[in-house]
């Protein structure tokens, strides 16, 4: 029995890292920066009052980050000129957002199995 939660555990947390991994498949409401910031914030926005803000690394590497601190670096390499590297992170960031917004709404009734 303990094994068999390991082993789906173990697949679910793959399944979760081939989803981060295609961000760049991401539905979003626009394609311009402007738009993609402003549903970027909305998504982390409702992650947070759901509780589950990710971290995730940045682009370049490092630490990683709140979704939050994640914007911040967008909208800093935005106005460094560095606009294709803050829109990946804010498609990065959106799925993020949407991916810990279904784990809250999945996991709101998660609590020990004693069976």
């Amino acid at each position: 029995m303990r094994i068999t939660r390991t082993i789906l555990h173990s697949i679910g947390g793959l399944a979760l890292a081939v989803a981060i991994g295609g961000y760049s498949n991401v539905a979003v409401a626009g394609e311009s920066f402007d738009d993609l910031l402003a549903q970027a914030e909305k998504e982390v926005t409702a992650a947070k009052k759901a509780g589950h803000e990710w971290k995730l690394l940045p682009n370049s590497g490092g630490k990683s980050m709140s979704l939050s601190k994640l914007l911040k670096s967008a909208k800093e390499a935005h106005a460094a000129g560095k606009t294709d590297d803050a829109t990946k992170t804010l498609k990065r960031v959106i799925e993020a957002a949407k991916l810990g917004q279904q784990q809250a709404a999945e996991q709101a009734n998660a609590g020990p199995n004693y069976n």
